[in-house]
């Protein structure tokens, strides 16, 4: 274990017609310095727009209302200084210089025709994966890792981005007025963060050889400071990996629960690897230790979800290695492989071990290029989003557009199987249900349609039941400005 070390050296909400493009209906809001920032809604039917306070649901009984969609509030991330086409080109395209990577909160129930949102500079990258942002349980914290820091004036290439560094902390005790309230050093390139349930701790991933496992101990959700008044940030490699100093992982995951012991998922794509650790915590520092062998359980695993019991953990696949020169092109399916965690037995008081192996015990594919993966309260559906066909202007069968795939669970048995793919009209990313688990919302890091105007989210309905459970795109959009890339529902 070591300290990380430094080496010195608007949102919108929009409805529209196909005769008449999307309409602006503003949003009440607050943007802290960001100007212009705007929420509008966007409706897709030949109807006359207007508001839809009690939208009818359909044979399921769902409601369609934009105002039944339950939860807190919905918290998205932006990244300013990528187009879509960077995925493939690597050709940042034309950014305004003074653009800033934001953090947006859109209050629910969303509101016709003005919803509150709030939105403020935070430093991030669409090259993170989803898990690049995450929220305390209680909802009162965001934390946001950059795996890229801010676009020099003279950039023009991903290459041009400088290696990010920083976890940020930003209070949402009043979602309407967020505010950072730390800025943590945790390494080289972080993608990816997740703090543990009792909101002691948060997990982060880096590529800083040797220090790539970072925890950072938190004190009522704010980074405590350490002896020398600097933040408690200790580091490891990744251990029980041979080369563990030099692995590039690029997730990690609490296991869902409480107390003195915890354990940790973490992804190595270039080794198609979960590893599991504990963490010990009594009254001193966090220590890690292995837990387990490694599980391989795929080509390319990039990052993954604990079921909400604890008793499985699913990885997502891309399929293949990322061409270096086509980042996110590629052919080959996609897949989710279910891990049971082995069962856990004490060897002494600070030694947890296994009495079972953790296991693969379900497999299913996905569509090519997997980059987003949420699970439903109950722990029984899966949604997860493809790129596909969406990163390039126009690929090869001429087809654009990325998917929303959904996977039926069954936390019984641990099996999986996927029940419908449908298509996205834009360059998918993050996902999350919402509180219900009756719609599931999508970041567009680029929309298709020649009318709308930079990213957004778009909304889904869930239908039917078991086998006959479907995916109903919603007819209507929320803009997020620039780039948005992941999302959360705050329940």
């Amino acid at each position: 274990m070591k300290r990380a070390s430094r080496t010195i050296e608007s949102p919108s909400v929009h409805r529209h017609t196909p005769q008449s493009g999307r309409g602006a209906l503003f949003a009440c809001g607050r943007a802290s310095g960001l100007a212009g920032a705007l929420a509008t809604l966007a409706m897709m039917t030949t109807a006359t727009v207007g508001c839809a306070g009690g939208g009818k649901g359909g044979s399921d009984g769902a409601p369609a209302s934009p105002s039944a969609i339950a939860g807190r509030y919905i918290i998205a991330i932006g990244d300013a200084h990528m187009d879509a086409d960077a995925f493939v080109s690597r050709s940042l395209g034309s950014f305004d210089p003074y653009s800033r990577d934001n953090l947006t909160i859109v209050t629910l129930p969303i509101q016709e025709p003005n919803t509150p949102f709030a939105q403020l500079p935070v430093s991030n990258s669409a090259l993170a994966t989803p898990a690049c942002l995450t929220v305390s349980n209680d909802g009162r914290f965001a934390y946001v890792v950059e795996a890229r820091g801010p676009a020099p004036d003279s950039a023009m290439t991903l290459d041009d981005l400088p290696p990010g560094e920083n976890l940020t902390v930003v209070s949402l005790r009043d979602p309407l007025l967020p505010e950072v309230v730390s800025e943590v050093y945790v390494g080289t390139e972080p993608t990816s963060v997740s703090v543990r349930e009792t909101g002691d701790l948060a997990a982060i991933a880096t590529r800083t050889p040797g220090q790539q496992i970072v925890i950072v101990v938190l004190r009522n959700g704010v980074p405590v400071p350490a002896h020398n008044g600097e933040p408690d940030v200790l580091a490891w490699p990744l251990l029980g990996v041979q080369d563990g100093s030099s692995a590039r992982p690029s997730s990690v995951h609490w296991l869902p629960g409480s107390g003195d012991s915890a354990a940790l998922a973490v992804t190595v794509p270039d080794r198609g690897e979960v590893m599991f650790y504990r963490v010990q915590r009594d009254a001193g520092e966090p220590t890690l230790a292995p837990w387990g062998d490694a599980v391989a359980c795929g080509r390319y695993i990039q990052q993954g979800v604990f079921t909400p019991d604890g008793r499985y953990f699913i990885a997502l696949d891309r399929g293949e290695r990322p061409d270096p020169d086509r980042l996110s092109v590629g052919l080959n399916p996609g897949g989710l492989s279910v891990i049971r965690v082995g069962s856990s037995v004490q060897i002494d008081s600070r030694t947890v071990g296994l009495r079972e192996p953790h296991t693969v015990v379900s497999t299913t594919r996905t569509s090519p290029v997997p980059v987003g993966i949420t699970i439903s309260s109950d722990g029984r559906l899966i949604a997860t989003t493809s790129l596909h066909r969406s990163t390039g202007t126009q690929s090869i069968d001429g087809l654009s557009g990325g998917a929303i795939q959904l996977h039926r669970f069954d936390p019984a048995r641990g099996t999986l199987n996927t029940i419908g793919e449908f298509p996205v009209n834009g360059v998918p990313g993050g996902v999350s249900f919402d509180a219900s688990d009756r719609f599931v919302t999508v970041t567009q890091f680029r929309s298709f349609d020649p009318s709308a105007i930079d990213g957004e989210l778009a909304f889904w309905r869930v239908l039917g039941t078991g086998d006959q459970t479907r995916l109903e795109a919603m007819d209507f959009f929320v803009g997020l400005g620039k780039g948005p890339h992941a999302v959360r529902i705050v329940r």
